[in-house]
């Protein structure tokens, strides 16, 4: 009978409860969940608190703190708070002269020249409140722990980088990534003319330094297995394949410095099936930067689990767009540990190319053969009558990554970004990639980016949507300042569009030439003033249009050149848009078409929709007509009934 895994049926793993494991005596490892069957580690090590009594004579309570942690922000607060607590240790031993070495020696002199200590420091509230906790769990009486006598500092909202920051980064980045589509298309054709190079099947003088004959030694020698170059070497005896491989070049790539090469030797070859990170860092960072959710919940998608559905909101009136949802998890802000990470999910264009869906679509097809490499080499490692510790945790850490989307190759093993985010090391080429796309180093940044972008590329009209649609809980929408701030930033658009009408809305004779001048004046050219003066030029707003064939960038989604305007979105700003007196009964017509769509709609349809926010926008701009004109235009739309 074939030996069991130690680890049982991989494919069913259960999640991890919340446990602490012992280290050593000067640390230890917190474990928790991140995503479905996932065990997130944080290591807490005591070392840099040796000369610290009031921590090292509290080890247990201390152990017993970390445990109760549910994930690894709050161990990393924790960790924060314990160094705080030294370095309030120091202060009061230097200002008093006197050293609290337990729980027990801690007096309301200690407690409350804490709150001196932290007046002045950045971040005051968090830390005290911190400090507090952590002065509780070594046992410090709770009446000798003063309050926080501060109010909680507001919170300020981040910078947003510019939309010419965004659009130069994914240029560079789909640069990138259509290396890697060249790449691919290049395998198919080698892999239709290559032959075997080898003197003793055949092979002629040159046939190792054509790219096709070293793609077929790959794929018929090798078999695009991700071996240890020695087991290569000595166990299968490849040595002389190897060094037909030497010197020579693989697969292009694009180096961290920008740079397209194809890398020599053995492992330029496999670049040709594997990814290596260089090559999927781009995937995720465009995905990032459209999606708007953060990296852990974007690494963790899993392959065997379906990670999109269509989207059934209807994104403006009179059409419906291909757009699906893509599901991922939510591990932080989790009440306790071991609950399973609600699902949030992001919206994506499901046709364009260089858009989430397909692009994560394109990397899971991709990465097929990497995974089937993963399965070998567990399937190799469970076959073994006796295993190593070595082998097991290898075995162990394969069985962990083996669904993971965003997996890839490196000199030695195979890895997933979810793994590198576990460990809290994502090497040296995300942020270098990072940099070179002119974008903040660190992933955490990325956060936003993706709502900005939206606003700046395709105006208010999927802004709102977006920002509900990315939360696991629609209120919690509400809740982050800097959305606020993007969502007041889209409705300043509409309106400073707008504004540039109202004095054609409220003068009552205008002249031809003198309406022209003010056209003109408002920076319209002839032909623009031309069409703003058509009457055939009427938008569904009632708005006329400078120039309806070539909408401006943002509101041009879907539009061929040469064609006519598709989609008509002039409420959300459109700069092309202006308004004149007599618009004023088709706007009021438009609203009232609105208003029964919403009472029509589906719920999730009203809940995450742009509809209801083009409603108040609408109401928002008639109220700019004199009220006898919106009385006489509802009562001629009522058939000379007044409302």
């Amino acid at each position: 009978m074939a030996r069991k895994t130690r680890l049982g049926k991989f494919a069913n793993t259960n999640a991890p409860k919340n446990v602490l494991r012992e280290v050593s005596t000067s640390s230890l490892t917190v474990v928790a969940q991140q995503g479905k069957n996932r065990p997130l580690e944080r290591k807490l090590k005591f070392g840099e608190f040796s000369n610290v009594p009031l921590i090292t004579n509290h080890i247990p309570e201390i152990r017993r703190a970390a445990a109760r942690r549910k994930n690894p922000n709050s161990l990393k607060n924790l960790k924060s708070g314990m160094r705080d607590l030294a370095s309030y240790t120091a202060y009061h031993s230097g200002l008093y002269g006197t050293e609290v070495a337990k729980a027990s020696e801690v007096d309301i002199s200690f407690t409350y020249s804490a709150v001196d200590f932290f007046e002045g420091q950045k971040g005051r509230v968090a830390r005290l409140r911190n400090f507090n906790l952590i002065l509780e769990r070594l046992g410090v009486d709770k009446r000798l722990i003063p309050p926080v006598p501060w109010d909680n500092d507001p919170t300020a909202p981040r910078d947003i980088l510019s939309d010419e920051v965004v659009r130069k980064a994914l240029q560079l980045a789909k640069k990138d990534v259509r290396v890697i589509i060249r790449r691919l298309k290049e395998c198919e054709t080698l892999d239709a003319t290559g032959h075997d190079p080898r003197r003793a099947s055949g092979g002629k003088k040159g046939d190792w330094a054509k790219l096709e004959c070293r793609y077929w030694i790959m794929e018929n020698v090798f078999r695009f297995e991700a071996r240890l170059f020695d087991q290569l070497r000595f166990e299968l005896g490849l040595n002389s394949e190897l060094r037909g491989l030497e010197r020579k070049p693989g697969a292009e790539f694009v180096d961290l410095d920008g740079t397209i090469k194809r890398q020599e030797g053995w492992l330029g070859h496999l670049r040709w099936k594997f990814p290596f990170a260089v090559d999927i860092i781009p995937f995720f960072i465009i995905i990032l930067l459209r999606a708007s959710v953060n990296a852990a919940a974007l690494a963790i998608v899993n392959v065997r689990e379906p990670w999109a559905v269509p989207c059934p909101v209807r994104l403006g009136a009179n059409r419906s767009e291909d757009f699906v949802y893509i599901l991922c998890q939510k591990v932080r802000g989790r009440s306790k540990p071991t609950k399973r990470p609600k699902t949030i999910r992001f919206m994506s264009e499901a046709t364009h190319w260089d858009h989430p869906y397909q692009l994560m679509k394109f990397f899971q097809n991709w990465t097929k053969p990497l995974r089937k490499e993963i399965y070998r080499q567990i399937a190799e490692l469970t076959a073994l009558d006796s295993i190593t510790p070595a082998e097991e945790e290898e075995l162990a850490r394969l069985v962990e990554i083996k669904d993971d989307l965003f997996i890839y190759k490196t000199e030695q093993q195979i890895s997933s970004i979810a793994e590198d985010i576990n460990k809290g090391t994502l090497g040296r080429a995300m942020p270098a990639i990072l940099k070179r796309y002119g974008l903040p180093s660190s992933v955490r940044f990325l956060r936003d980016v993706g709502l900005a972008h939206t606003q700046g590329t395709s105006g208010g009209n999927l802004l709102v949507l977006r920002i509900i649609a990315n939360q696991s809980n629609i209120s919690t929408a509400a809740a982050y300042a800097r959305r606020k701030q993007l969502i007041a930033k889209s409705e300043e658009m509409s309106k400073a569009s707008f504004d540039s009408s109202i004095k054609l809305i409220r003068t009552k004779n205008f002249s031809k030439d003198s309406l022209r001048r003010e056209l003109t004046e408002q920076g319209f050219n002839d032909a623009q003033v031309d069409n703003l003066m058509n009457t055939a030029n009427e938008t569904r707003y009632g708005n006329r249009c400078a120039n309806p064939t070539d909408p401006p960038k943002g509101f041009d989604y879907g539009t061929a050149p040469g064609e006519g305007c598709r989609h008509q979105d002039c409420i959300d700003g459109c700069p092309h848009a202006r308004w004149f007196r007599q618009s004023l009964p088709t706007l009021i017509e438009q609203l009232w078409q609105m208003e029964q769509e919403h009472a029509q709609a589906r719920l999730e349809s009203r809940v995450l929709g742009t509809l209801e926010t083009r409603i108040a926008r609408v109401k928002s701009r008639i109220s700019y007509w004199p009220q006898e004109d919106i009385d006489e235009a509802t009562m001629r739309l009522n058939g000379g009934v007044a409302a």
